[in-house]
């Protein structure tokens, strides 16, 4: 049972999915590029230099391979286990007394940030962040728990500035409590198991606790432990908790951030700030470092999109047989892999891919379970020869988009109650005639390598 980011650490250094980086590692001219250039391995770095002492894990998961090692179940089935988890809803926290995450507590002027090994990701970004944070919040009006990742811009010892995104949970409780002219207490816990990552970026109702979430994903109720100085509860395992608030009507210049599209101009702007009173950690505390292009932060948005949108697509029925969803890595695309039984079908689920809980989908393609979705250029031959662009595009025009594809017109800025994105979308039905339709569908048969796929390659390798 994998109880923590510990655990974690064990479990991929015996799958052999882990490199122990020893050679020292500058964490704000180097960390970003070392990261970037693994997509296969998780990384652990054991000399940070200017931190003695601390280690910092990345790239955990580094892909969806990892994900399944902490299901224990095949890459090609952790959309499918991970929705039916979610349909089983929470299960309930376990509060306890004492925890690891507080061997350690910093208050006063011992809260230093810079006492922390906080990378940085990108060339362009405006200084370290903290993209690992899962940051905890209560809608004073509902009390809804809420738990999702906000990027951290640290501005000083006891500051970072925070983006939320009007369409979260965390930015409408943030709202209540502006009204009423009140700062919003806020925990942020940095480094657990992957099941606490893949429940805070999951987007369900807002009566959805996702620290709940996490305990059904992990298969044992999540321990909590209350805060210090303010009255929320964390994770009691975590590596980190930072303590504090968020104070109202005050926006400071914020980012950029090498964010998730591959933009530095992604989403900067004025935004709200957070204010540190008291930082909790493990006495031999390990640092989690989480980018967002084409990083650690893709598995986590992509999985949770998958998982939502396969959820939407199944309950619309029908004949068709819905194998699985996958998200490209910037997130705006998603591609559908299906069989139907009657024509159209193809074009329902993908207008029900476009129209979901999540803002991201912006492109999205169905096609047949002779193509593998994961492989780019088979999407591609797909598109290419099973597509007629008069019958088989819908572009949908004046759509709300997500707020950081600066592809589409912004509306308002970060920092306002209202800032949006509005543009188009566009689904793209890549599949073969029905098999309503057998003579057209039998037309659209693949080529077949003779031998395949009884012959393979491998067994002739020495």
């Amino acid at each position: 049972m994998i109880k923590d980011m510990r655990d974690w650490i064990e479990l991929l250094r015996a799958q052999g999915e882990l490199i122990e980086i020893k050679k020292e590692v500058d964490v704000k001219n180097a960390m970003g590029s070392i990261i970037s250039d693994s997509r296969e391995k998780a990384l652990m770095f054991e000399n940070l230099q200017g931190y003695p002492g601390w280690r910092t894990l990345a790239l955990a998961p580094a892909n969806t391979r990892h994900l399944g090692i902490a299901f224990g179940i095949r890459p090609e089935e952790v959309v499918q286990t991970y929705a039916e988890k979610v349909g089983l809803g929470g299960t309930p926290c376990k509060l306890v007394g004492a925890a690891p995450v507080k061997e350690v507590i910093w208050t006063g002027e011992k809260v230093d940030l810079a006492r922390v090994p906080v990378h940085v990701t990108c060339e362009e970004d405006g200084g370290p962040f903290i993209g690992s944070g899962l940051c905890i919040v209560k809608n004073p009006e509902t009390g809804y728990r809420n738990m999702g990742i906000h990027r951290l811009h640290v501005k000083g010892r006891n500051k970072t500035g925070i983006l939320a995104r009007t369409e979260t949970h965390l930015w409408q409780a943030y709202q209540k409590y502006e009204e009423k002219g009140q700062a919003m207490p806020m925990a942020v816990a940095i480094g657990h198991n992957p099941f606490i990552y893949l429940a805070a970026t999951y987007s369900g109702p807002a009566e959805l606790d996702e620290l709940e979430l996490a305990g059904t994903l992990a298969g044992e109720p999540l321990e909590m432990v209350k805060c210090e100085t303010i009255d929320l509860e964390v994770p009691a395992r975590a590596e980190i908790v930072l303590e504090g608030e968020i104070p109202p009507h005050i926006r400071e210049e914020e980012g950029p951030y090498g964010e998730f599209p591959g933009y530095f101009t992604t989403a900067v702007g004025k935004n709200p700030v957070f204010q540190i009173k008291a930082i909790t950690m493990r006495k031999d505390a390990i640092y989690k470092a989480v980018g967002a292009f084409r990083s650690e932060n893709v598995p986590y948005a992509s999985m949770g999109i998958a998982a939502s949108l396969y959820k939407d697509i199944k309950q619309l029925g029908g004949g068709m047989n819905l194998k699985t969803v996958h998200v490209v890595p910037e997130l705006f695309t998603v591609i559908i892999q299906l069989t139907t039984k009657f024509e159209g079908e193809a074009k329902n689920c993908l207008l029900a891919a476009l129209s979901g809980n999540y803002l991201h989908p912006k492109v999205a393609i169905a096609v047949d379970e002779d193509v593998d979705i994961y492989d780019p250029s088979d999407v591609l031959w797909a598109i290419s020869t099973r597509v007629d662009p008069v019958e088989d595009i819908i572009v949908i025009p004046n759509t709300r988009s997500h707020p950081m594809d600066i592809s589409q017109r912004l509306i308002q800025s970060p920092g306002t109650k209202s800032w949006q994105r509005m543009g188009s979308k566009v689904a793209i039905d890549a599949t073969k005639p029905s098999p309503a339709n057998p003579e057209a569908r039998e037309l659209f048969k693949r080529l077949t390598p003779k031998g395949w796929p009884r012959v393979r390659l491998k067994d002739y390798l020495a």
